[in-house]
């Protein structure tokens, strides 16, 4: 124990308050503790990253830059610990003391109005419980406020009026429902209009899987059946409430837990490419870290892939409602499965053909390139920014010709030009399938969902990318220094494709393989600039547009074999380096 400075409690802190990701996503964005962030390996626990903390900061003094950090991020925890200091703390200009923020001269609570279905009572009730409790947030419900006699006619749109946030709850029964609901949002709409720009006055929030309205698409929603979604609306809310002086302060910048989910509406990721509803993703903001215990250094040496649980699941499951929608798979959970993680991080189809896929836990990670340490940048991959992807399953490599020749042999659909008369060149088997457009792609994800009974699309842009580099914004999948021992690009002076997997050294942070050189990738993504946002379009459109490919191939040079690199062919376009890898949004 140190003077000044309980280290007892500040070690239960980080315990208690913070995933081995996080820890690890602190000392990699603070330049203080960069140094920490070298001495981990991908093995390395979370108790021992909080004794090389302690002992960094402790050692540099720096262990105000610690509890700032910790109770900006989690500040239920930050509270719960305390005393961090023993005596009166140090003198600087610290504000870790545990008093609480002044208020305002004359502090009201933030006003937010709840605009929902009756179908949906029963949720929005709930929600309305965890507001009030919340101490800064004066919540609005029709059957708490309205009063006998009142016409609720003329009280609910002056309600809305005076609120501060409107919450649009969405379901399957509200999107659908003519009646009263319609014409709050019309209402919540027009105030909208109104508001300054960059103002949070309305929030879409999903409470179960479901489309968001055309006309409230414009303003980013969040998703309640998440794990943490209710973390992420207490965030907006008090960033609304901070813009406000009269409005009191939030005492608290962490959320009470989770409620427990229901497994069919748990969706960690939203609908497929073909829907309007995209998946949720947030630039700049510091959000949701994944829930893998591992994650490789970002060193300039060359790291393994992350060690996987060793159960794999084969799925057999009914058919989806509708193929043509490509609705979110069940994927089957693990018994084998910790705590600490929502799926089976490996999971293995063999109908119609044996497939293997990779799990990649949600949370933000590094996209694009950064100047400064990439020499190679390209100006369509900056600037390099933070982007949220929900959990998602990606092949562990290409589709080979072998699995795309059952797709043809089914549907009897065109086969890649360099096929002498309809058949596989021999020997190529397991080498990935090339020569097909991004429709013959999308078609084969169709017709997988189909006959698999699971629900299968193309990666989009960013998952791919986070599937090939990981969270630490590594160069290459293995690191960030070149070697071309580890791929078939044009060093390799192979002239072809190479069989799938032959090249385990260059395995991504997650154990995907093949992710730079060999061939192109088409993605679901049109080829937008940065920085990407699901919103904007770019995921919305079917095959108008040019498409993003990713990964380079056995023809380009090593710059191109980069995980950032980006290139946008027309969707019409079959090539002799372009194939395509799967992905599917698993159900928690």
């Amino acid at each position: 124990m140190t003077a000044n400075y309980d280290l007892h409690n500040i070690r239960a802190l980080l315990t208690a308050g913070f995933t081995p990701d996080e820890l690890r996503r602190f000392c990699y964005d603070t330049p203080e503790f960069r140094a920490v962030y070298d001495q981990l390996a991908p093995e390395t626990g979370k108790a021992k990253i909080i004794d090389l903390l302690l002992e960094h900061a402790e050692r540099k003094g720096q262990l105000d830059i610690l509890l700032a950090w910790a109770k900006t991020e989690s500040q239920t925890q930050y509270t719960q610990h305390q005393p961090y200091h023993i005596g009166p703390p140090p003198s600087t200009s610290s504000s870790l003391a545990a008093s609480p923020p002044a208020s305002s001269p004359h502090p009201r609570p933030l006003r937010v109005f709840l605009c929902h279905a009756s179908a949906d009572k029963p949720a929005v009730r709930d929600l309305y419980q965890r507001l009030s409790q919340e101490g800064f947030i004066q919540p609005w419900l029709d059957e708490e406020e309205l009063l006998p006699g009142q016409d609720w006619q003329r009280e609910i749109p002056k309600a809305v009026r005076a609120s501060d946030v409107v919450l649009v709850c969405l379901s399957p029964q509200s999107i659908t429902k003519a009646g009263y609901v319609q014409k709050e949002i019309k209402f919540a709409l027009d105030i909208a209009d109104e508001q300054p720009e960059g103002t949070i006055f309305l929030i879409p929030l999903r409470l179960e899987v479901c489309d968001v309205p055309e006309r409230l698409s414009r303003w980013h929603w969040a998703n309640l059946f998440e794990a943490r979604g209710y973390e992420r609306l207490l965030r907006a809310l008090k960033l609304r409430a901070e813009a406000m002086p009269h409005v009191i302060p939030s005492a608290s910048e962490e959320s009470p837990a989770p409620v427990a989910q229901k497994p069919a509406e748990a969706v960690t990721s939203p609908p497929l490419p073909d829907s309007p509803v995209r998946r949720e993703t947030l630039h700049s903001v510091r959000s949701d870290m994944e829930t893998a215990s591992v994650i490789p250094s970002a060193s300039e040496e060359s790291s393994s892939p992350v060690a996987s649980k060793s159960a794999e699941v084969i799925t057999s499951l009914p058919p989806p409602d509708s193929p043509a929608r490509r609705e979110t798979p069940h994927f089957v959970r693990s018994d084998m499965e910790t705590a600490a993680s929502t799926s089976p991080d490996r999971v293995t189809i063999t109908n119609p053909f044996h497939l293997e896929l990779v799990r990649v836990p949600a949370g933000e990670f590094l996209m694009g390139s950064d100047p400064a340490k990439d020499k190679n940048v390209q100006q369509d991959e900056q600037p390099q920014h933070r982007v949220y992807v929900s959990e998602f399953f990606i092949g562990k490599y290409p589709i080979t010709n072998e699995q795309y020749a059952v797709f043809v042999k089914a549907t009897k659909h065109r086969t890649p030009n360099h096929w002498d008369k309809g058949k596989i060149p021999a020997g190529q088997e397991n080498h990935p399938v090339v020569y097909i457009s991004w429709g013959d792609a999308a078609a084969f994800c169709q017709w997988l969902s189909r006959a698999s009974g699971q629900s299968f699309r193309l990666p989009t842009e960013a998952e791919w990318e986070k599937a090939a580099r990981g969270t630490d914004g590594r160069i290459y999948p293995w690191g960030n220094k070149w070697d071309p021992n580890r791929c078939n690009t044009q060093a390799s002076d192979l002239k072809g494709t190479t069989p799938v997997g032959i090249y385990p050294a260059g395995a991504s942070p997650y154990g995907v393989l093949d992710m730079a050189g060999n061939v192109w990738e088409w993605t679901s993504s049109l080829s937008y600039p940065y920085p990407y946002d699901p919103n904007d379009g770019r995921e919305s459109a079917l095959d108008k547009g040019r498409h993003v490919v990713r990964g380079g191939s056995f023809d380009y040079r090593q710059n191109f074999a980069r995980c950032a690199c980006r290139f946008g062919y027309n969707p019409l376009d079959w090539l002799s380096q372009i194939g395509c890898r799967l992905a599917a949004s698993p159900i928690q």
